[in-house]
């Protein structure tokens, strides 16, 4: 792990795989899979390892006491890519051994760095203790090349296959749509939350809930995985988003996936003739669902809709 001493200057950050070190633009590594190729050209990581054979642990803080958060997916490392210190990426060269090592690393929750003297390759990424300044750190999307787009949906089973709909948002649009929106909201970790973290968020609003019921005020600290997956912004996001929120136990989570667009196409077109304004989409998913999108995402979705632009 490189030194908290050794000045890094903040648009660049300090990548270690092995012996070999390098300074890279950390441009190149705001997005999941961009992050995953800058990995591979860097340090030559052959095509025979898979994506699925690198897992990334993630902290938000320097010290070596905090643990390394195993990151699953584009969604969850949008929420935590600003505001991280050290990145752990172990590559598993057994693509049959992949799938192994990251459950045993989520068990653990990585308590203890990874053994030096172990075959997997370890890479770490840090930055200064200090957090950047506005300005200093590119988090233009347009930086990143068109491929190293980050993926909002995080669907495993996506083959890419446009499917192409005359009078919808299709689903690459709306995956663009996704993507300008949270370009457009930086502080947001997420437009709905990962599916990994829906059971989570639903038993605390569960307890919210009850808490609410017996007369008190629903104070109740976030769950600690949920916690480890945010970063500071991303925290009061959430919190002042639940805040605001009228805390209902008889509704569901909508989780970030195949399905979230989906709801939207169904949300949209309506029951009537025409397609529903996004106002309605806004109230209809908002009393079915808590923690739905906020309402400026929905006026970006439906200006997408080409046939609500020839209207």
């Amino acid at each position: 792990m490189p030194s908290d001493a050794t000045p890094v200057p903040l648009c660049m950050v300090h990548v270690t795989c092995g012996s070999k070190e390098r300074l890279i633009n950390r441009s190149r590594l705001l997005h999941y899979k961009s992050a995953i190729r800058t990995v591979r050209a860097e340090f030559k990581i052959g095509k025979k390892v898979l994506d699925k054979a690198i897992t990334l642990g993630v902290k938000c803080e320097v010290d070596k006491g905090s643990r390394f958060i195993v990151v699953s997916g584009a969604s969850e490392w949008s929420g935590i890519a600003r505001d991280m210190k050290h990145v752990l990426v172990n590559v598993e060269t057994s693509n049959k051994g992949a799938h192994k090592v990251k459950r045993e690393m989520k068990i653990k929750e990585l308590k203890e760095e990874v053994d030096p003297i172990s075959n997997r390759t370890i890479i770490v990424v840090s930055d200064s203790d200090t957090d950047s300044e506005p300005g200093n750190v590119s988090d233009d999307r347009s930086d990143v090349a068109e491929g190293d787009a980050m993926d909002v949906d995080d669907d495993d089973d996506d083959d890419g296959t446009e499917t192409l709909v005359d009078d919808m948002v299709t689903r690459a649009q709306h995956k663009q749509v996704a993507r300008d929106w949270l370009t457009a909201h930086p502080d947001a970790p997420w437009i709905v939350p990962p599916a990994n973290l829906v059971e989570a968020l639903r038993a605390h609003i569960n307890k919210l809930a009850r808490v609410s019921a017996r007369g008190e005020k629903p104070r109740l600290p976030l769950p600690a995985i949920v916690l480890e997956r945010l970063a500071p912004s991303g925290k009061k996001w959430l919190e002042t988003q639940l805040a605001h929120t009228k805390i209902s136990s008889d509704r569901k989570i909508l989780g970030a996936g195949s399905k979230f667009y989906d709801v939207l196409v169904q949300a949209h077109r309506g029951s009537g003739n025409g397609h529903t304004n996004a106002s309605t989409m806004s109230k209809n998913l908002g009393e079915k669902y808590v923690l739905s999108p906020r309402k400026s995402f929905y006026e970006m979705w439906v200006a997408r809709c080409p046939e609500c632009a020839q209207e």
